[in-house]
C-alpha cells in the first residue's frame, strides 16, 4: 500500500500537494554521490540519480511512519480500510460508516462525506501531506524571507547576510550547488523553529543564546543521536549509557517490549533508527520531561542533513563523516548570527 518506489517522486504527487498547499516550494532534484546512512535514507535518493527529495520525508522525521497513508492506517485502524476506499471513490460510505470514521479520527461527518471519491490515485490526504510538509516549508520560507534582508557591510558595502553561496564555496568541500542549496533550507528551517520557540526572549535581544540546544545536538564528536541520549544522561544523572540502560530497566513495566543495550548502543551510534516510542521510554527513565519530543526531532533533524552532507561530499575517506558534521554545526552558528544580526538591525532601525 505505502509503495516507496520512484512514483512518489511523480509529477502527479507533486502537483497535487502544489495545488493544496501554494505557500509549499516543491524540492529541486539533487544527486548524492554515495549511498545515504540511516536517518538520510527518509530522502530516498539513489547515488549518482538526480531526484527530488521524496515528499514524505518530513511524514518519516517527524513520526514513526513511513508515510502519511500509513500514519492515517495507524491512527484509524480497523477502520482505514473503509476510509481509503470512500476517498479512492471505490465505494461510497454508508452514513453508519462515515460516523464510525468520525469517532475514531475525530474529524466532522460533513467533512468525511466530502473527501468521497475525492482522491482516485496518488496521495490519499493532500491536506494531511501538506501539514507534515508545512512544518518544514513554513520556517524555511520565513527564514529565507528574513535573509533578504540587505544589512550593508561599513567597509566594503556587501550584504553580511547574503553569504550562502559564498560560505559553502568556501567551507562546503566541494559540495555541489544543487546539494548545499537543499541543505541550505533544511538548515535554515530548523534554526528558525528553533528561535521561534523562544520567540519572545529572542526579540528582547536579551543575549541568551537561541539554539545552545541546537549546537550541542549537533555536537560533532558524537551522531546527533547519541548527542541527544547524552542529554537524557545528565537530566537523569547517569554517568554512562550502561547507567542510563539501567534506569530504562527499572522504568519498565512488565508489558513493555525489553530495550537491550545493544540497540541503545546501535541507536546512538546512529546504525539504527530510534523509533519515537522506544525515545518516549528512554526520556521518561531519565526524566526528560514534556520536551523531550521537540529534542528528537531537532537530533533527527541533524542526523538527515548531516548523512545528506556527508553523501555529497565529493571525495572519499573516513573522515568524510566527521568533517560532514563540523560542517552543518558551523553553518547553523553562521545561520543563528545572521539571524541575531537582522533581528538587531531592524531593532535599532525602529528606535
Amino acid at each position: 500500500m505505502e509503495n516507496l518506489a520512484r512514483q512518489h517522486h511523480s509529477k502527479t504527487t507533486s502537483s497535487a500537494v502544489q495545488q493544496s498547499g501554494s505557500f509549499i516550494s516543491p524540492f529541486e532534484p539533487v544527486a548524492v554521490q554515495r549511498e545515504l546512512g540511516t536517518y538520510g535514507k527518509f530522502l530516498d535518493l539513489t547515488p549518482g540519480l538526480f531526484s527530488p527529495p521524496h515528499p514524505e520525508f518530513m511524514v518519516r522525521l517527524v513520526t514513526d511512519a513511513v508515510s502519511h497513508q500509513a500514519y492515517l492506517r495507524d491512527a484509524l485502524g480497523g477502520q482505514f480500510k473503509n476510509f481509503e476506499n470512500h476517498v479512492r471513490g471505490k465505494h461510497k460510505a454508508s452514513e453508519i460508516t462515515l460516523k464510525s470514521i468520525g469517532s475514531v479520527s475525530r474529524l466532522d461527518v460533513d467533512l468525511l462525506r466530502g473527501l468521497g471519491g475525492t482522491a482516485p490515485d496518488g496521495p490519499l490526504l493532500v491536506n494531511l501531506l501538506n501539514i507534515f510538509q508545512a512544518i518544514e516549508a513554513l520556517p524555511a520560507s520565513f527564514a529565507i524571507g528574513m535573509h533578504r534582508t540587505e544589512i550593508r557591510c561599513k567597509c566594503c558595502g556587501h550584504n553580511i547576510v547574503d553569504d550562502v553561496a559564498q560560505w559553502w564555496t568556501e567551507n562546503g568541500a566541494g559540495i555541489r550547488q544543487s546539494e548545499f542549496i537543499f541543505a541550505e533550507r533544511l538548515l535554515k528551517a530548523l534554526v528558525m523553529v528553533c528561535c521561534l520557540c523562544y520567540f519572545p526572549i529572542f526579540t528582547s535581544l536579551s543575549g541568551a543564546n537561541l539554539v545552545s540546544e541546537l549546537f550541542e545536538i549537533a555536537d560533532p564528536k558524537r551522531h546527533a543521536i547519541g548527542n541527544w541520549l547524552s542529554m537524557v544522561q545528565k537530566s537523569a544523572s547517569a554517568k554512562s549509557l550502561v547507567e542510563l540502560h539501567k534506569f530504562i530497566f527499572r522504568e519498565s513495566s512488565p508489558s513493555d517490549s525489553e530495550i537491550a543495550y545493544g540497540r541503545l548502543k546501535k541507536w546512538a551510534s546512529g546504525q539504527d533508527v530510534m523509533p519515537f516510542e522506544a525515545a518516549e521510554r528512554v526520556a521518561k527513565a531519565g526524566r526528560l520531561g514534556d520536551g523531550w519530543r521537540p529534542q528528537l526531532v531537532k537530533a533527527r533533524s541533524v542526523a538527515v542533513i548531516v548523512d545528506f552532507v556527508h553523501s555529497s561530499l565529493p571525495d572519499s575517506g573516513d573522515d568524510l563523516q566527521i568533517l560532514a558534521r563540523q560542517i552543518v554545526l558551523e553553518r547553523i552558528k553562521k545561520i543563528d548570527l545572521n539571524f541575531g544580526t537582522i533581528v538587531r538591525q531592524h531593532y535599532l532601525n525602529r528606535r
